[in-house]
Order: C-alpha cells, then structure tokens, then sequence
C-alpha cells in the first residue's frame, strides 16, 4: 500500500502485520485487510502523533534530567508530580490510536483517538512550559512539536474532509 505522497505504508509501519487473520475467508471477498484510499489518506497524521508523542515524552524527560540537576534551580517535587500526572494518559491515547487505525476503520474513532492524543500532547507542553523546569532552550523545540501536532490534526481533518466531497 503506498501514501498518497508517494511513501510506503503499510500495516508492518505501525506494527500491525501480526494481527489475528483467523476470521477472515480464504478467497477475500468478505475480508478487508489493507486500507483503501480514504483510510491510508488518514494514517500518516495518525503515525505523525504518534512520533510527535514520542518525541515530546524523549524531549521533556531530557530536559528533566538536564535541568533537574541543576544545583542552580532545583526542581519542586510537585512539579515533578506535575510531569508525572501529564503524562499519565499518554500511553493509552497512543493505544487508542493505533488501535483504531487497524481494519476495518473506524473514522469517527480515529478523529476522536486523535483529538484525545493531540489534547494530551498540547496539555504536556503547555503545563512544561510553564515549569522552572522549563528554560529558554527549550522554547523551539516545544513550539515545533506543538506546531507538529496542529500540523497532523490539521491533515488528518483534511484527508477526512476530501473524503466527503
């Protein structure tokens, strides 16, 4: 199966081969199982949130570690507590996701998976931001994954949207 940009995609890029095929037929006809058009169209943004989070859980535990032992500025253990409770629902939101990306998809619970991670995603940043943790370094890189973010919500949206007309 190839993107619409022309990149291979298929169920192995989001670890989705092994799925249990003990229900489907032989010949095919009733099975379904590789995305059309409509769907492959929503899986880039869906794989781009889920990088996206992967990036903002390696970016915030780095700067933790940096600027967590800074003899200058010691971190709050309730801001610690903080980063921890933000993160909380990040894995689950990434499961959602990816689970609802499997065939047959569910579109409705895709943008519904997806606007739950980008909510969690956008609350990690935003609450980070906000932290003595938080320095002046790390400005861009928090705007670039928020912008990341909107970015794949925006496409994602979008390719639903072609959808439609």
């Amino acid at each position: 199966v190839a993107s619409a940009k022309g990149n291979a995609c298929s169920m192995d890029d989001l670890g989705l081969s092994e799925m249990d095929s003990g229900d489907e037929e032989s010949d095919g006809d009733n099975a379904v199982s590789e995305w059309n058009d409509e769907e492959e169209r929503m899986v880039a943004p869906c794989m781009g949130l889920v990088k996206a989070a992967k990036s903002v859980l390696k970016k915030v535990s780095n700067a933790v570690d940096v600027h967590g032992s800074s003899p200058s500025i010691p971190p709050q253990a309730s801001e610690l507590d903080c980063i921890i409770t933000v993160f909380e629902p990040l894995s689950e939101r990434v499961d959602e996701l990816v689970s609802s990306v499997y065939v047959p998809v569910d579109k409705e619970a895709v943008s519904k998976n997806a606007a739950a991670l980008s909510d969690v995603l956008q609350n990690i940043l935003s609450v980070f931001r906000g932290l003595s943790l938080f320095w002046e370094d790390d400005h861009q890189w928090t705007e670039f994954l928020s912008s990341a973010v909107k970015h794949n919500i925006d496409k994602l949206r979008g390719s639903q949207s072609a959808a439609c007309t």
